[in-house]
């Protein structure tokens, strides 16, 4: 009996890593998207800060925002989820039911995840000098200048290369929506 289960615990056991693999891959590209909204924000944390704003408001002003993204992934990911999870265990003589809390479980990991990687870096930027912040800003402003020509040029180039290699371009999109 115990040889029919071993490809299930080879798969558990892979299925295992991947996962680990893509929470943390999930948690690194969370973060380098708050670190890049939290630049792309900082005048405006700057001028929120000087006008009175405590860092637990903008704190929440941060995390809010990705919260919510994280709820529609839920709701979309959980009936696919329950569907081929449902169809996997068919196959066993002795089954069980998944349980809604399972789901629960798993959206309330998903959202703690988001809260501490999100809280983090917007601590960081809520305690930054808004007045340094600010000061920067101008000089910003003319460096864009510069930069906007560079980052269309790089724009042009990623497009060609996306149309050109649509099968590459096409399985990077499925993997990341996974």
């Amino acid at each position: 009996v115990e040889t029919l289960y071993d490809e299930e615990k080879r798969l558990g056991q892979i299925s295992t890593v991947f996962t680990i693999l893509a929470i943390l891959l999930s948690c690194w590209g969370l973060l380098g998207l708050v670190s890049y909204v939290a630049e792309q924000k900082k005048k405006e944390i700057g001028i929120r800060k000087v006008l009175g704003a405590s860092i637990h408001s903008v704190v929440r002003l941060s995390t809010t925002d990705f919260i919510k993204l994280v709820g529609i992934a839920f709701l979309i990911a959980s009936p696919i989820a329950y569907y081929f999870m449902q169809r996997w265990l068919e196959d066993f003589t002795y089954r069980i039911d998944i349980q809604w809390w399972v789901f629960l479980l798993a959206g309330g990991f998903a959202v703690a995840i988001t809260v501490l990687t999100v809280g983090f870096q917007s601590i960081k930027s809520a305690m930054a000098n808004p007045v340094k912040s600010l000061r920067t800003e101008w000089n910003r402003l003319i460096i864009n200048q510069k930069t906007n020509i560079m980052f269309k040029n790089y724009l042009k180039i990623a497009w060609r290369n996306l149309l050109k290699n649509k099968g590459f371009t096409f399985i990077n999109i499925v993997g990341l929506s996974i």
